[in-house]
């Protein structure tokens, strides 16, 4: 046995064939725990724990409350996108539509709390931006600067097509927009006072520069004690490897990192239980009365009823 024990821990980092049948694997039932049995193989552990990670991270995912959520999207504009000499879109090609999507679920989310728009603004003129002069040893005098001038109207301001603020002269609209003199998007801001007046409890953040601005606000969320979430689809960089180094070295340490379809079923599953139960994903409502299954191959997945009566419930997680 102690022979048999090593050999499996010393090959349970080996991957699966397959890793698409982790999903289906049903639960080990009472005889393969006895200790006489000693012949089950490293892949069947390796799934057996990936699908305990799995039902956690399913789990976490049901605790977003969108009535208590804020999405924070940060520095989409032409300059770090669209107009940079980096070309981005070359690199994150998915980028638009990912972020576009996660835009209009959340403004289509009734109870979603609030959509902010951090506007970069990097000015000497209003002495807030005081790393300019530190840049500028370090990078060079020869740049342009975006900003926002206080006389002109937000509105007038320049976007990108696939993420366009919608404003309103209600000041208690969803949406509003808040320019940033810093790297970070809670520094000589009022935004963490803003989210806590409405009492916001997590911060999704999206947007331009994974490895800059988007990483160092979502850690001032982080620090200022809200649950932080960075959308790793629904970001991009200027560089890959900074993008994937910057989400491997802090995602999980300071701020979770989830997928553009993961915070949809979160959002649309704000109020219900989740767990897997025998190897298949089911849904049970909260005050358990009744159970659905969702079939994890389809696009639009529908909710098939496993007891009770009712139609079945669709719900769509495709990008």
């Amino acid at each position: 046995i102690r022979k048999s024990r090593s050999h499996k821990l010393h090959n349970l980092n080996a991957p699966p064939h397959s890793c698409s049948k982790l999903y289906i694997m049903p639960l080990p039932t009472s005889s393969e725990h006895s200790p006489e049995v000693t012949n089950s193989t490293p892949e069947s552990q390796y799934k057996d724990t990936a699908k305990q990670q799995d039902e956690q991270s399913i789990t976490k995912l049901a605790e977003i409350d969108a009535s208590t959520t804020a999405l924070i999207i940060i520095d989409v504009q032409p300059e770090y996108w669209s107009s940079s000499p980096y070309a981005p879109s070359e690199i994150f090609p998915h980028f638009p539509s990912s972020i576009s999507s996660l835009i209009h679920t959340c403004r289509n989310k009734r109870d979603f709390r609030k959509i902010i728009w951090i506007r970069a603004d990097y000015q000497y003129k209003h002495k807030k931006s005081l790393f300019l002069a530190e840049f500028e040893k370090l990078h060079g005098p020869n740049h342009v600067y975006p900003s926002v001038d206080p006389n002109d109207s937000l509105s007038d301001l320049k976007w990108e097509s696939f993420a366009c603020p919608i404003l309103t002269d209600d000041s208690r609209g969803k949406e509003i927009v808040i320019p940033k003199p810093s790297i970070c998007a809670t520094t000589s801001t009022g935004l963490v006072s803003i989210l806590k007046e409405l009492g916001v409890k997590t911060a999704i953040v999206a947007g331009l520069i994974t490895s800059v601005c988007v990483h160092h606000s979502a850690f001032g969320l982080f620090e200022s004690g809200l649950h932080t979430i960075v959308v790793e689809d629904a970001c991009a960089d200027r560089e890959k490897s900074r993008h994937d180094m910057t989400l491997q070295l802090y995602g999980k340490y300071c701020y979770d990192v989830m997928s553009v379809s993961q915070i949809k079923l979160a959002l649309h599953h704000d109020k219900i239980r989740k767990r897997i139960d025998y190897g298949k994903h089911i849904v049970t409502d909260s005050d358990g009365s009744d159970e659905y299954l969702i079939p994890r191959s389809a696009k639009k997945r529908k909710l098939v009823p496993l007891r009770n009566s009712g139609r079945p419930r669709t719900v769509s997680v495709s990008k």
